[in-house]
């Protein structure tokens, strides 16, 4: 059961659970609707391979047919009601995030830019003194 909880200006979605469902089996119900979720998918793969002279435009609009017959089947389950509510609960969460001005992301790339190349100047001349210092002891150099 979903039921909506309003608390000021948010809304939040919570889910309960059914008498019928605390008892930690799934029903029948939920068992054959995932059953057909994977008989749809498990179809839909055989189909392709078995059907690969087909034009392979044809076989994608037909596979992202199946694709979302499966969901639409799987949005019915418990499990499928409690990932919607999920994405619906990012969705809100991603109008929240403060993101970053053009000017801030130009920034902070230089800065990323600069401290890359500052790194890799200073591991170059690390490695050449390890390379001199190396040469020097074992004679080939110097």
């Amino acid at each position: 059961m979903v039921a909506k909880k309003k608390s000021g200006k948010d809304s939040t979605t919570v889910i309960t659970k059914n008498k019928s469902s605390q008892g930690g089996g799934s029903s029948f119900a939920e068992v054959v609707k995932w059953c057909v979720v994977v008989a749809l998918i498990g179809g839909g793969v055989y189909a392709n391979a078995y059907f690969e002279a087909v034009a392979w435009a044809l076989r994608a609009a037909c596979g992202i047919v199946i694709v979302c017959a499966a969901l639409a089947v799987a949005l019915f389950t418990v499990q499928g009601q409690r990932a919607w509510v999920f994405a619906k609960s990012a969705k809100a969460e991603l109008r929240k995030v403060v993101w970053p001005t053009r000017n801030e992301v130009v920034q902070s790339t230089v800065m990323v830019v600069v401290v890359v190349v500052a790194t890799a100047v200073v591991l170059w001349g690390i490695d050449t003194l390890f390379l001199n210092g190396v040469g020097w002891l074992v004679g080939q150099r110097g």
